[in-house]
């Protein structure tokens, strides 16, 4: 398993190329929100011997949720989560939520949120097997997501 580390401004690039579709500028938004500790990129990185780095992929933690609910409720949020395509199915995305959790536990919250496409049901059942489920609250029909959280 890759290690996972805070994402620094040298990886700006390698996401960019590792994840093409993602809007242009993304990744450097990203990180000066991570300075600014809006939110925080965990990024799945591992470096060989001659220190050549393979990225693996990346979550994003923000702090104060854009949700409402999460927000008042002061769950951050999970709202990024991406593992390239050769690299699925391996583990690094449950590594990448096990970071995120360790992290969110170790700045003192109990509750860690996400959202994701309501009728997505691969993603729904991966983050149900990791301890998610719908909140009380769960379902947004102006923007089809469904809201899922985890006490830790």
């Amino acid at each position: 398993m890759p290690p996972i580390q805070n994402m620094q401004k040298r990886d700006i690039e390698a996401l960019e190329a590792l994840f093409p579709d993602t809007t242009e500028g993304q990744f450097e938004a990203d990180y000066l929100e991570h300075l600014q500790n809006i939110r925080t990129v965990l990024v799945a990185v591992e470096k060989d011997e001659e220190g050549e780095r393979t990225y693996f992929g990346y979550a994003s933690i923000r702090w104060k949720s854009d949700y409402t609910q999460f927000w008042q409720r002061n769950i951050p949020e999970i709202i990024d989560l991406q593992v390239a395509e050769p690299y699925r199915r391996q583990g690094i995305d449950s590594a990448l939520i096990a970071a995120c959790e360790a992290l969110v536990r170790e700045k003192s919250y109990t509750t860690l949120g996400t959202s994701i496409k309501q009728g997505d049901k691969a993603t729904s059942r991966f983050y149900s097997e990791l301890g998610y489920a719908p909140t009380n609250f769960s379902i947004t029909t102006d923007d089809n997501l469904m809201h899922l959280s985890k006490t830790l």
